[in-house]
Formats: C-alpha cells, sequence, structure tokens
C-alpha cells in the first residue's frame, strides 16, 4: 500500500517559526494550482492508496470542493482503499462547522489542528492568526462535524512559554478527548523569520529536557501511548501515513517541494510553484513525470536506522541486515551495551529502542552508531 503526501503550498501569512515552503494565497493561484496537481496525480498516482496527507502551507485554504475533486481524483486513477485514513492539517481559525462537516462528507476522516499553544500571549508572539478560545472551538466543531480522529500540534518551548502554560494546555486539550498529540520541540531553521530576528524568553537545553519530560509524563498518565519521538496517541490511532515515513515505506509526494520514496529511491520537486504549473500543464506517462523530480538517492540504512529510532518500537538490527545487508561493528555493539548501562537504550543483541532519556540525546545516539 502507497501513501500519498500532497503539498498544498499557500498560506494566509508566514508563521514566525516556520521555513516550510509556501506562498502567499489568491485565488488565481490556486485555481493553476489545483490544475497542474490532477495533471500530477493523474501522471503519478495508481495502484492500492491506504493514506492521503494533506500538508503545508495551509492545506485549510482549499475549498472543500477543491479537497474533494483531489479525493475522487486519487479514487479513480489509483484504488483508494475502503479505511484508508485522509488527514487534513487544518488552522484553527479555518475550522469552522460547515467546513469540517463538508470535508467529512468528502471521505476526510482525520483533521490534524494547528493549535501550537493555548497562550494567547504566546501566540501572538509566533504569528500565529488565532487564539486560544479559537483553538477550542476547532476542536468542539470537529467533533459536532462527526470527527473521531483528531490531532493537535503542539510546540514545546515556546517563547516565554514554561512547563505550566504547557501543561495547562495538555490538561485542556485532553479533556475534550483528543486521541493524538504532536509535540515538537521549537526549533529555529534557517529561513525562518525568527532565525533573523532571535525572540526573547527562549528556553534553554536543560529547560527544554524537562519540560519534554514532563509532556510525555503527563499523556502518558493519561493513558497516551509515546510511539514516537514527538508523538503521542491513544490506542488504534497512530497515524498511518507518517508511519510510512519512520518505517521508510513507500509514499508518493505531490505539489512543488514534495518529495517521494518509490522502490527504495527518493525524489523531490523543486520549490516552486510556477515551475510547478508549467511542468503539469497536462498529464504525462509516469516515466516522464517521473523524470520531472529531483533525484535524491536511494533509502540508505543510515535511513532506516534515523527514522526508525524515532519510534517506540525502534528497530531490528537483523532486519537492518536482510534490508541493506549491514551488521554493526563489534565496537558500535560494546557502545550500544553502553547506553544501555546509562539507560539510554533498550538493547537484547538485536532489537534497539531508545528510552525516554534516550529520545533527548537521540541524535548524539544514533549519529554514534552509523
Amino acid at each position: 500500500m502507497t501513501g500519498i503526501y500532497i503539498h498544498v503550498p499557500f498560506c494566509v501569512s508566514k508563521c514566525y517559526y516556520c521555513d516550510f515552503y509556501s506562498v502567499k494565497s489568491c485565488s488565481n493561484e490556486i485555481n493553476s494550482y489545483i490544475s497542474a496537481l490532477s495533471n500530477q496525480i493523474r501522471s503519478m498516482v495508481s495502484g492500492d492508496i491506504d493514506s492521503i496527507f494533506f500538508g503545508g502551507g495551509t492545506p485549510s485554504v482549499l475549498s472543500s470542493a477543491q479537497i474533494a475533486q483531489i479525493v475522487e481524483l486519487i479514487s479513480d486513477v489509483g484504488r483508494l482503499s475502503s479505511d484508508a485514513e485522509i488527514t487534513l492539517e487544518c488552522n484553527p481559525e479555518d475550522a469552522n462547522l460547515n467546513y469540517l462537516t463538508e470535508l467529512k462528507s468528502i471521505g476526510v476522516n482525520r483533521i490534524s489542528l494547528g493549535i501550537q499553544s493555548l497562550s494567547d500571549c504566546v501566540l501572538k508572539v509566533i504569528g500565529r492568526g488565532h487564539d486560544s478560545l479559537t483553538s477550542e472551538t476547532a476542536v468542539a466543531n470537529a467533533r459536532k462535524a462527526g470527527f473521531d480522529n483528531i490531532n493537535a500540534d503542539l510546540i514545546l518551548c515556546l517563547p516565554g512559554e514554561n512547563s505550566s502554560v504547557v501543561s495547562k494546555s495538555i490538561d485542556k486539550l485532553s479533556k475534550m478527548d483528543l486521541p493524538h498529540f504532536s509535540t515538537y520541540i521549537l526549533s529555529i531553521p534557517e529561513g525562518s523569520l525568527f532565525f533573523n530576528d532571535i525572540p526573547r524568553g527562549l528556553s534553554d537545553d536543560d529547560k527544554q529536557a524537562e519540560i519534554y519530560l514532563e509532556v510525555s509524563a503527563k499523556l502518558r498518565s493519561l493513558s497516551y501511548e509515546h510511539y514516537e519521538i514527538s508523538n503521542f496517541s491513544k490506542p488504534g490511532f497512530y497515524c498511518r501515513h507518517n508511519l510510512k515515513y519512520w518505517k521508510c515505506q513507500d509514499y508518493i509526494g505531490l505539489g512543488p517541494a514534495a518529495h517521494s520514496s518509490i522502490s527504495g529511491l527518493r525524489y523531490s520537486f523543486p520549490k516552486s510553484v510556477k515551475l510547478f504549473e508549467e511542468t503539469y500543464k497536462h498529464s504525462m506517462p509516469f516515466e516522464i513525470a517521473l523524470s520531472t523530480l529531483t533525484p535524491e538517492g536511494k533509502v540508505e540504512p543510515i535511513d532506516y536506522i534515523i527514522m526508525g529510532m524515532r519510534l517506540s518500537e525502534g528497530i531490528s538490527l537483523s532486519n537492518l541486515y536482510q534490508l541493506f545487508g549491514i551488521s554493526l561493528s563489534a565496537e558500535k555493539l560494546y557502545m550500544l551495551e553502553e547506553y544501555k548501562n546509562m539507560g539510554l537504550v533498550n538493547f537484547d543483541g538485536d532489537h534497539l529502542s531508545l528510552t525516554l532519556e534516550g529520545f533527548l540525546l537521540s541524535n548524539r545516539i544514533i549519529s554514534s552508531i552509523i
């Protein structure tokens, strides 16, 4: 089964921490994008599909009719499974009841709300276009529209945010019975507005670790499974599509700036709406469409290790050998035993995973064994 990722490269405004590719939304540009996207779908999508993920950018700038057109086209050219997970990232200010009800009626069955924080002061500092009441209303609207599978995106360690603020956000949202949380520690990448204007009140490394551990403890105490380094789920609500990334499975990325992994090879399309629209003025055979993408190399053992170690289930060294013919050296196996003694990894000679404390040092641990 293949997953489909659709990059919707439009935003009303740019959040200060974000470097994802997007341009300012306007109706004419969106219509041209939808036309090009439809041609790319006809060119690249076929076979069995069990997940569609609308990411961005801001997918909720698209109308429900435009979302329906895309989902229907994918279903027409491919074989969309009856239980396919169809996710749409949605800004809280866009999540009115009518819009969500229409999305549910066309087959979208998972909503990911970009809440980020329930502190109005913090939301202003990071350039978000909503407040806490809007977020709470968005969750309530999603429930009323019939969504059971709702994710709350939260960013930890935002400027001026302490563990008490984060804890209150989680308390409020968990009482609304959300089945999934994504909790990412703030990063300030080059290309974001914050990169050239660092905000005050950022947490140092020790404070970040404290907040991360407190969030994990709180969510686990509420029966959420910490199944990935930044993701928590009630049983049965793991994000199927994202698991494809973490398990190095096949997925097709559509739209400008989208990445794909097809039959063990990685590809991407340049970050340009204009080039995307010029390239897909018409549909074309799959092989020609594939040649419009930039080759990014093979899925390598390093990818299997880095992505797999993000999951609480970790990786199997025997699977690593079966897939890539790679075995860890005696020196690296000794290092894993040392990490085990330090309480940073679980390791039985084959199965390897990070502990909660190991998640905090994941980059250091993984880099020492690849």
